[in-house]
């Protein structure tokens, strides 16, 4: 067992010391010394105290086996005044104690509230430099109250009441509780959700007060504060004598300047703000249910079909039902139908195009992400076999798709795989996460199954392999107001 610290044993010999013969102005005063900033030292001092009080409100005058209190011995055979002068100093003496205990706990209250709490997660952050505290750019980071000076980069913060805040470098702001920030200087776009309504931003010449909305705030190294409303209903409050206050709605902006605080409505867009992370599922039919088709035509050339090896969508079979929904994916053969020679590698695949046009301009600043995930299952075979793979992959390329020679154009891939096990009661999930090459038009996704032939054992059908409930999510952002 750990020994208390000698700070803490000295406050109980003090305070044996002031119970047995009274209080010295020394002794409060160094008692006072001891306690004061050390949050350890007090609750010592309270868990000592309150100790004392229980005693003597149990055995009052009689405690005189108490260890640690050898004075406040007082035998009942004693006469009655003597015992009750007695009483009378003790009295005065937990007087005086109580009244330091109510400030000594006030002083280690305000000690422990005092010290800055947690009250938002860095969510994103690409490119981030933070100067003011030197902040890491890991997702998950947690944020305390305080100043933070992020001086190149965009980073998103997410506060504990919801609000997604995205800051673009550089920008000074100060995290002050889960609902509210102070913007010094710099850029910020915020998307308030319906529970955090009343979310604010207080600027050097401004405060801006959430109604439900997706605002814009900047301000400059004067003060002068712009901001817009994208989307939703604002309050913005001029820090002048009067509190001139103007309501903002959709499409609606206004600047106050910073030296004569005057406020102005001006024209939306005059200035650009970061975006915040955006995140959608490209329609893919990776639910395989009965309507969707399966072209069986070897490698796609466009976009809005599976298409590959042999396969078809099949429901409820040799044991294996769909992970989801009616239907699931069923590996047949290692070739397609129009394959001359058929061909023989132990392996099926099924492809589709994931155009990126429409998110070209993001993906070319480099602020692209792909997650991608799906289950995989297999019938049981005799011989267990242990060298079934099955995986999924992602390719990215250059120019249009079916332009000739793809394999000059292709750019980067990513592949993962599982060995699948000998039991149809069980899918099991792969995954992976790819940051789209900035130089990327569009994507190739591949699920496939092979069964390892390097024995020489080849194989041109499948007894039973199966995938189902493939989900992806492209994330881009946040990003910029300008291009870098």
């Amino acid at each position: 067992m750990a020994q208390p610290r000698e700070e803490i044993k000295q406050v109980k010999r003090l305070i044996n010391s002031m119970l047995d013969e009274g209080q010295t102005p020394e002794q409060m005063q160094q008692l006072m010394t001891l306690l004061d900033h050390d949050p350890e030292a007090c609750e010592a001092y309270l868990d000592f105290m309150m100790m004392h009080g229980s005693l003597q409100r149990q055995w009052g005058g009689t405690i005189a086996q108490v260890p640690g209190l050898p004075s406040l011995s007082v035998p009942v055979t004693r006469p009655m005044r003597r015992f009750s002068l007695r009483r009378h100093i003790l009295a005065a003496t937990l007087l005086i104690l109580g009244s330091l205990f109510g400030v000594l706990w006030a002083r280690w209250y305000h000690h422990k509230n005092s010290t800055p709490a947690y009250v938002a997660t860095l969510t994103h952050a690409i490119d981030a430099k933070w100067i003011m505290p030197p902040l890491p750019s890991d997702p998950g980071t947690l944020l305390k109250q305080g100043h933070y000076y992020l001086y190149s980069g965009v980073a998103e913060i997410k506060l504990f009441d919801g609000t997604a805040i995205t800051l673009e470098g550089p920008t000074q702001i100060d995290l002050l509780t889960t609902n509210r920030v102070s913007l010094t200087e710099g850029i910020l776009a915020a998307r308030v959700p319906s529970q955090a309504t009343g979310f604010s931003v207080s600027t050097p010449s401004a405060e801006i007060v959430d109604l439900g909305t997706y605002i814009g705030v900047k301000v400059d190294d004067q003060g002068t504060t712009w901001t817009e409303v994208f989307n939703g209903n604002i309050k913005v409050t001029v820090n002048d004598l009067t509190g001139t206050t103007r309501f903002l709605h959709n499409d609606e902006a206004v600047r106050v300047d910073g030296k004569t605080l005057d406020i102005r409505s001006i024209k939306t867009s005059t200035i650009t703000f970061p975006q915040p992370t955006r995140t959608f599922a490209p329609s893919i039919q990776g639910n395989f249910e009965p309507n969707d088709v399966i072209l069986n035509a070897g490698i796609p050339t466009q976009a809005g079909h599976w298409s590959g090896d042999t396969c078809k969508i099949v429901g409820p079979e040799q044991g294996i039902t769909p992970y989801s929904g009616q239907g699931m994916l069923k590996f047949l053969e290692t070739s397609a139908p129009k394959d001359r020679p058929r061909s023989l590698m132990g392996a099926s695949q099924q492809w589709r195009i994931i155009p990126l046009d429409k998110i070209r301009h993001q993906v070319r600043q480099g602020y692209g992400s792909l997650d991608m995930s799906v289950y995989f299952n297999r019938v049981a075979t005799k011989s267990n076999r242990r060298d079934v793979m099955q995986g999924l992959s992602v390719h990215a390329f250059r120019g249009e798709p079916g332009s000739p020679d793809p394999f000059e154009r292709h750019i980067q891939s990513l592949n993962t795989r599982i060995n699948t096990d000998n039991d149809p009661k069980s899918w099991e999930r792969a995954e992976l996460h790819f940051n789209i090459p900035s130089q990327a038009d569009y994507l190739v996704i591949e699920l496939r199954t092979a069964i390892d032939i390097s024995s020489g054992i080849y194989i041109s059908q499948f007894e039973g392999h199966y995938a189902d409930d493939l989900k992806i999510s492209i994330r881009i952002g946040p990003t910029p107001a300008k291009p870098n």
